[in-house]
């Protein structure tokens, strides 16, 4: 140790693997899990490093599928739970028995990821029954022993033998149907479920169904490669949302959900608005109104936040303040996702140039991107 250096101050460590006993080498350059440069003030290169790296937010297939069963539960039991023989126009009552309110938004967290429902026949002609949804979008992940685990702890709790445990598969892979517990002279248990392999359904079986959830989900399903085809399917998706679905919070839910699992390409935007125009014009109607509701809940997030700054520096111009920020904030989000809906994914320089404009201009090229037809169009002056 130097006679100068503080006592205080631990050495430093070297970098696992840099050592001069290591026999791992590592190249000059940064690797894409190191931070930056060390040529940066450390609170920038932190910055930098997290935009740079930071992992994507995942797509939570689990609650995806819960809030479709909750916002749809006899459509649901229509089409997961087919051979059981519910249909859409069964009279029944159906409650959850650890209900959980659904998201208003896909994006939005929640609690319990599990759907257990209590199905009750009006008519008296079959017994009340219990089904169970597992959505499982890794084929190798399912564990036919831990559902019938589920199961029997629901038959023990509910005090009913009538259980119908559903598995839904997002993707192709080898299930295990069937758990057999047997001896030499004995068999002890025969455990099956009801699976729905969506990945294996094709979506032009349900292009036409009444059925809103077989309508969404059939974006999950198989199709051609083909742009024609793919843009088919996404068109019958909507269209059976915009055609089933009256309730405008739950359309703008839900296509959320199909852009998830079907997203189109910007030549595939031209070849949708050609074949469907009239879905395409209530898409539009229906964003205006959605660009509306945007609005008014970025100035109410904005008079919150100017309220807060307004206690150090002045209410009346925090409260000014936060409604800029609050507007400028939804405006922008707003209109990054009319955008790609039009026109397809956006490149960098669009994205810097949404970044950079003001709430007048994002104002005026939202009304623009409702009417052109191309994204160039959209930012040409009046």
């Amino acid at each position: 140790m130097s006679p100068h250096a503080d006592p205080r101050r631990r050495p430093r460590q070297p970098h696992p693997g840099s050592g001069p006993g290591s026999s791992t080498s590592h190249p000059p350059q940064a690797s894409p899990g190191s931070p930056p440069r060390p040529g940066l003030p450390r609170s920038l290169a932190r910055r930098v490093y997290r935009r740079r790296y930071r992992p994507a937010p995942r797509t939570s297939h689990d609650q995806n599928f819960k809030d479709l069963i909750l916002d749809y539960p006899q459509a649901a039991l229509a089409f997961f739970a087919a051979e059981e023989g519910i249909t859409l126009y069964d009279e029944i009552d159906i409650t959850f028995i650890r209900q959980e309110p659904p998201r208003r938004r896909l994006r939005d967290r929640a609690l319990i990821l599990d759907t257990p429902m209590r199905v009750h026949w009006r008519n008296g002609e079959r017994e009340d029954a219990i089904f169970l949804f597992e959505e499982e979008s890794v084929t190798r992940h399912f564990n036919i022993a831990r559902m019938n685990r589920y199961t029997a702890t629901v038959i023990h709790t509910q005090k009913t033998c009538h259980v119908y445990p559903v598995g839904i598969f997002l993707r192709r892979g080898t299930i295990e149907e069937r758990l057999i517990v047997e001896g030499r002279h004995r068999r002890y248990q025969d455990f099956t479920f009801l699976p729905c392999r969506l990945a294996e359904m094709q979506a032009a079986d349900f292009a036409d169904s009444p059925n809103i959830v077989a309508r969404i989900t059939s974006v999950c399903m198989a199709r051609p490669a083909d742009s024609p085809s793919r843009v088919r399917v996404y068109g019958q998706a909507v269209k059976g949302l915009l055609t089933l679905e009256r309730n405008p919070d739950l359309r703008q839910k839900y296509l959320d959900f199909i852009e998830t699992y079907l997203t189109l390409t910007a030549e595939e935007w031209r070849l949708y608005e050609q074949l469907y125009p009239t879905e395409n014009r209530k898409m539009g109607a229906f964003t205006q109104r959605w660009l509306e509701q945007g609005r008014q809940e970025g100035i109410r997030q904005g008079v919150q936040q100017g309220i807060l700054q307004g206690r150090e520096s002045g209410l009346k111009e925090g409260r000014e303040e936060g409604i800029q920020l609050g507007a400028e904030h939804t405006q922008r989000r707003v209109l990054t996702k009319l955008l790609v809906s039009r026109f397809g994914p956006l490149d960098t320089a669009t994205e810097r140039r949404l970044q950079q404009a003001s709430l007048e201009q994002m104002d005026h090229w939202t009304d623009q991107a409702l009417t052109v037809q191309t994204l160039n169009e959209v930012f040409r002056l009046q």
